[in-house]
């Protein structure tokens, strides 16, 4: 029992980290790192940290392991920033597995963190993170989905090397925005996710714009957005 306890601690906090490291790390390197499937990862995290908090009960024996106590530590502030993460990429549909998660992490941080001093600070980071997290929840359940990007056009250049997305950023009653990205194609493409290069913003516009809004390439590096001219890789 015990054995499978720090097995499934270690998985925990290994899908607890991925998301926020992920994009951290890709981000700094100029690059994009996004999961297929926001709602799946929130669901397998949440199943395994109820799991995790029931094989700790169920081990009687107790159970000394420093470096397990250091990551249990910080699973707690990591649960929120992967659970703000995606509640932001794909909207309220998994507030029931963050906050699943959530009250999981911080049994285990109780039952299992050590050192005490930084047991204290995770709890203290926890509580704090959770009040701007709470209150993003609370306009997205008065106000409507937040942020949500549909794309509703993709045109390619002419030589293939680049494609332009009309995106409509729909935010519930705040209204929303149209935006066209510019996208170098390319990248790593798995059913897990995905990595490619961050898009260049070449227009930004009100929202419901796309409906009339008139696009095509002059050429391989110049996009014509309502007649006017945007080059690519230039500000």
């Amino acid at each position: 029992m015990k054995k499978v306890f720090m097995l499934f601690s270690y998985l925990l906090f290994v899908l607890t980290a991925l998301l926020p490291v992920g994009e951290l790390l890709f981000s700094s390197l100029g690059y994009h790192f996004r999961l297929s499937s926001y709602p799946a990862l929130a669901g397998v995290t949440a199943l395994v940290s109820v799991s995790t908090v029931l094989l700790r009960i169920g081990t009687k024996e107790q159970i000394k392991n420093k470096f397990l106590g250091v990551l249990l530590c910080l699973l707690s502030p990591l649960s929120l920033l992967n659970a703000g993460i995606c509640i932001y990429r794909c909207s309220i549909d998994v507030l029931i597995s963050a906050l699943i998660f959530a009250g999981c992490s911080i049994c285990l941080t109780v039952m299992q963190g050590t050192p005490f001093p930084l047991q204290m600070m995770a709890l203290s980071i926890f509580l704090l993170a959770l009040i701007p997290l709470s209150v993003f929840c609370f306009f997205e359940m008065t106000f409507g989905s937040i942020g949500v990007e549909t794309v509703i056009k993709s045109v390619d250049s002419p030589n293939g090397e680049y494609f332009a997305n009309v995106i409509d950023r729909d935010e519930g009653a705040l209204g929303g925005s149209t935006r066209v990205d510019v996208c170098e194609k390319g990248g790593i493409y798995t059913p897990l996710f995905e990595i490619s290069k961050k898009p260049q913003i070449v227009y930004f516009g009100s929202w419901g714009e796309f409906e009339n809004m008139t696009i095509h390439w002059k050429n391989d590096t110049c996009l014509v957005i309502n007649g006017k001219e945007y080059e690519i890789g230039k500000n």
